[in-house]
């Protein structure tokens, strides 16, 4: 036999043993890789079952948690919007606060102002005070001497009005010797010393009021005054009436009593002016 197919042989025969060998391996492998094929594929159906119940879970959890990033979404919105809002509160806040101390500043200046105000109302006041002081004390002391002028001038009036009757009386006897001298110059024939309806002017100085202003019936204005006969006061004696001032007219003494006479009035061509109660009537114009 031909050297190389005995080799051949030999490699033929230690394949076949190889071969042999590897069968029996894989007969004897064969039936553990069966079961660990079906442990593995029962292993892969229990992970894909549990990756199934995984991926059901996570998508609930995913839904979930979507949902619950959209509620934070729709908090963080809305915190957004309360932010917003406080910040516009802030910044009206902020402009409060400036106007705030705005006023602080005018209020304190008006402060200020009625401080200045009032100390210099103050000082017045102590001033005007010191003032009503001193003219209370001046009008007291004025008070008490007008007291005293007053009691001066009662006592003087009333010594005048115990010379003025004095002075009546005397006026009246006077008056009265008058007429005795006149009776006995008409006894005696003398003349008259005046005619009739002739006017006499006064010998002495005469001040007396209107009391009264009619009229008689033929128009004439008849004005009765506060003096008589115990005042010097004679018929057709001539009076001047004014009124301050000013001069109405002439009143021409007609009737006479003691304490009152009447008399008409003379305006000596002038135009006419109402006599009033109270105008005065005098021997001469003032």
């Amino acid at each position: 036999m031909h050297p190389l197919t005995k080799v051949l042989v030999v490699l033929a025969a230690l394949l076949s043993i190889a071969l042999a060998a590897f069968t029996i391996a894989y007969t004897a492998n064969a039936e553990r890789l069966r079961s660990d094929f079906a442990d593995a594929r029962e292993l892969a159906r229990a992970a894909q079952e549990q990756a199934t119940r995984d991926g059901s879970a996570h998508a609930t959890e995913r839904a979930r948690l979507e949902a619950q990033l959209t509620d934070l979404g729709n908090q963080a919105s809305g915190l957004q919007a309360a932010l917003a809002n406080l910040q516009r509160d802030n910044a009206r806040l902020l402009a409060d606060v400036k106007n705030a101390e705005a006023d602080k500043l005018s209020v304190q200046a008006k402060i200020d102002q009625l401080s200045a105000t009032n100390q210099t109302l103050s000082a017045l006041i102590s001033k005007y005070r010191d003032e009503v002081t001193t003219l209370r004390g001046n009008e007291l002391g004025y008070a008490r001497r007008e007291i005293e002028l007053s009691d001066r001038a009662s006592d003087l009036a009333g010594q005048l009005e115990v010379a003025l009757e004095n002075n009546r009386s005397l006026q009246e006897q006077l008056v009265g010797l008058r007429d005795q001298l006149a009776g006995s110059r008409r006894a005696a024939g003398g003349t008259m010393a005046s005619a009739a309806g002739e006017t006499i002017k006064p010998t002495s100085a005469i001040r007396a009021r209107v009391t009264g202003v009619r009229k008689d019936p033929a128009g004439t204005i008849l004005v009765q005054i506060d003096q008589g006969s115990s005042g010097l006061l004679r018929p057709n004696m001539e009076l001047s009436v004014v009124r301050g001032q000013q001069f109405l007219g002439k009143l021409v003494v007609q009737t006479v009593d003691v304490s009152e006479s009447v008399g008409r009035m003379d305006y000596l061509g002038r135009a006419p002016v109402a006599i009033e109660p109270g105008d005065m009537v005098l021997s001469l114009v003032q």
